[in-house]
């Protein structure tokens, strides 16, 4: 009976208070309140009783009376420690939504590891945002994948967006997997993943270019207060609808690049040289718009100021070799379009030894997503420019050229 438990307890018997601790709580002892209980269930939680643990953690997260987070997770991590898998992730997951740093950080590190061994999506995302933080990548892409395949948005998102994406050559292959797994982040609610989806889906990297498709993940972005994706959302509807942005967009991307948002200056600069009448001071504009993006490190940014170096346009002179050296360092970083364009000067023989062969293995990796590579590579062929004459591989990356983009006139056949 109760009263038999209360007197065991009283002379220390473990066994005794676990058993009235649990009658307490469950109402079948109403001589002791209820938050007696959990003091007791919290005195006898350990390796022994940890089912005493669990029992008071849950008990503090969903009674109103005794509501008491911190002390729950203290109680759930005391059952992780005593191998109670299914409080780990609550231990983890709880302190990371709490204010109160109760846990260590390099502790609730391993707590969130210890969660996502024993299968908590969740926990893999948070553990693998915290080791790309500090550092482990590859830690990091280890427990971003676990997490992705129990469908966790912030995992998925950081292996779609700080890894598949990013990849230097990543193959069509490995881009597509990106689209997906940003796809995934996005409807979970990471506006910063919507964003780096529609950046996908405006290009052919991972598969065909979908303008409406890429809006709408943008707008998602920009509704959740995420200032660059407004900037990309006027970018996408002025591409979309051909015709140039008005002139209140064009400020809105001036004032966004003045205050260092990467993309604002580099659509600044693209949208300056698109307009009808282009003069000196526009391209001047507009390399200092693109040098200001590469320096906030915006790759197509640094490819752009290198073009407008190569072709003397908007700068003091004409400075090929520096091209070359912007392209280089860009390409290097994975942007294939400079890979294309360093390609091409070493295919030419351009502030370089010429060098088909390596000219001709760069652009058979970047053509999976830039079709000047392709046309590149379809030239060389047809030449027999480092390779034997081949039409049929002159036609094939032709034709890969018009499926992802190309305009030239052909393709419209």
């Amino acid at each position: 009976s109760g009263d038999a438990y209360d007197r065991g307890c009283q002379l220390g018997a473990a066994r005794a208070c676990s058993a009235l601790a649990n009658m307490i709580v469950d109402g079948q002892y109403s001589k002791k309140k209820r938050s007696e209980g959990i003091e007791l269930l919290s005195l006898t939680c350990g390796a022994e009783f940890s089912d005493n643990c669990l029992k008071a953690a849950n008990v503090l997260l969903v009674d109103p009376t005794l509501s008491d987070t911190s002390r729950a997770i203290m109680l759930f991590k005391r059952a992780c420690d005593a191998n109670r898998q299914e409080a780990c992730a609550p231990a983890g997951l709880l302190s990371v939504g709490s204010r109160s740093n109760l846990l260590p950080a390099d502790v609730l590190t391993q707590l969130l590891a210890s969660a996502c061994k024993f299968g908590s999506g969740p926990a893999c995302g948070h553990v693998a945002a915290r080791l790309l933080a500090g550092g482990d990548r590859e830690g990091a892409r280890v427990r971003a994948a676990a997490g992705c395949e129990k469908t966790d948005g912030r995992a998925c998102g950081i292996l779609g967006g700080e890894f598949e994406m990013m990849v230097v050559g990543a193959t069509a292959e490995v881009l597509r997997s990106a689209r997906a797994h940003l796809q995934v982040a996005c409807q979970a609610g990471f506006p910063e993943r919507c964003l780096q989806l529609g950046e996908l889906l405006s290009s052919f990297r991972g598969g065909p270019q979908d303008l409406a498709g890429a809006l709408q993940n943008v707008e998602r972005a920009c509704t959740g207060n995420l200032p660059s994706a407004c900037v990309e959302r006027d970018r996408l509807e002025a591409l979309k609808s051909g015709q140039a942005p008005s002139a209140d967009v064009l400020h809105r991307f001036t004032v966004a690049c003045g205050s260092g948002d990467a993309r604002a200056c580099f659509i600044t600069g693209e949208f300056t040289l698109r307009a009808p009448r282009v003069s000196h001071e526009d391209e001047s504009r507009a390399a200092a718009s693109f040098l200001r993006a590469c320096k906030l490190d915006l790759l197509e940014a640094c490819n752009s100021y290198a073009d407008l170096l190569y072709n003397g346009r908007g700068v003091e002179h004409r400075d090929r070799p520096a091209a070359l050296r912007m392209y280089a360092e860009a390409c290097a970083k994975g942007a294939q379009i400079a890979c294309t364009n360093q390609a091409r000067m070493i295919w030419k023989g351009e502030e370089t030894t010429k060098d088909f062969a390596r000219a001709l293995s760069m652009l058979m990796l970047a053509c999976d997503e830039e079709y000047l590579a392709c046309e590149t590579a379809s030239q060389m062929y047809d030449r027999g420019d480092g390779t034997p004459k081949d039409r049929d591989a002159s036609k094939k990356y032709a034709d890969r050229a018009c499926a992802i983009g190309s305009p030239e006139r052909r393709c419209k056949r």
